[in-house]
């Protein structure tokens, strides 16, 4: 510091004035640097302060973040285990409908040789009308080959019942398969589109008529981070927009409202795991 040079200069002998001075310089010197060191110090301060601050709005919006990923983790995983759920139906399904093709190939062929049976006897009673006045064994056996026909042409008529509703057995799966491959198809899709607390997803089920827009609409969903979701669907002028509350709002009634707790509190015993088993039992009960 600068009194060390007023010390020397006082073992010199300076004058009283010149030593004054020189230690009064050398004061203020002092003080001017410790002035200089607290206003540094306050400006780290300050400093410390707003980085403080900006760590606290990056923790808070690092929290926002893990929050909603969490949340976009547990509905993926709600997704696949959907997905799974389609994927086994899908397979039953096509094993009942392989299983219903070779029941209706069996019955083809049954037919067919039904029919043949039939044509055989045709021909053996033709020519036996022509010896209708013949002895008594030849007219037996024209009665037999009659009760014969009669049975056979029963059979066929008994295998054209079960060829028509083995069809119409089918036809009902392929549609059933049809079904489930739009859903398998759509089900591993979580969000369209989303922005800040906003989300597009699709709903992958069509919903049928719905009152005021054209039927058959595959519709959207929209969610909000608050908790609140709609459908959306397009209006007569091609727009899309949220269909209109019911009168009062959209609110659950007593039955729902109990229906709903009971389900999400049996989840939450889970911890909010579903298997494939739980929605089947679940179904299986509405």
């Amino acid at each position: 510091m600068n009194t060390q040079l007023v010390e020397q200069t006082v073992e010199q002998a300076l004058p009283l004035d010149a030593a004054m001075e020189q230690l009064l310089a050398a004061f203020h010197a002092d003080a001017a640097e410790v002035e200089q060191l607290v206003s540094y110090t306050e400006k780290l301060e300050n400093e410390n302060t707003f980085v403080k601050l900006q760590v606290s709005n990056l923790t808070t919006r690092l929290n926002g973040v893990i929050n909603e990923n969490q949340q976009l983790k547990d509905t993926v995983n709600n997704f696949e285990e959907r997905f799974k759920a389609l994927a086994k139906q899908k397979n039953m399904v096509l094993s009942n409908a392989e299983k219903i093709n070779q029941r209706i190939e069996q019955e083809q062929r049954e037919t067919q040789q039904a029919k043949n049976k039939v044509k055989d006897l045709e021909v053996q009673l033709k020519s036996y009308k022509e010896i209708a006045n013949s002895p008594k064994k030849i007219r037996d056996k024209i009665t037999d080959f009659k009760a014969r026909l009669t049975k056979a042409n029963g059979f066929t008529e008994q295998h054209k019942k079960h060829y028509k509703a083995a069809n119409d057995e089918v036809a009902l799966l392929k549609k059933e398969v049809k079904g489930l491959c739009h859903k398998l198809a759509v089900s591993d899709i979580v969000q369209l589109h989303g922005s800040g607390a906003h989300r597009i997803c699709l709903f992958p089920h069509q919903l049928g008529d719905i009152e005021g827009y054209e039927s058959g609409q595959v519709p959207l969903l929209y969610m909000h981070t608050s908790g609140r979701a709609s459908l959306v669907l397009l209006n007569n002028d091609g727009e899309a927009e949220l269909p209109p509350a019911p009168k009062g709002g959209l609110r659950l009634n007593k039955d729902m409202t109990e229906h709903c707790g009971q389900l999400l509190r049996r989840f939450k015993s889970q911890g909010w795991k579903l298997t494939d088993s739980d929605v089947e039992s679940i179904a299986m009960q509405n």
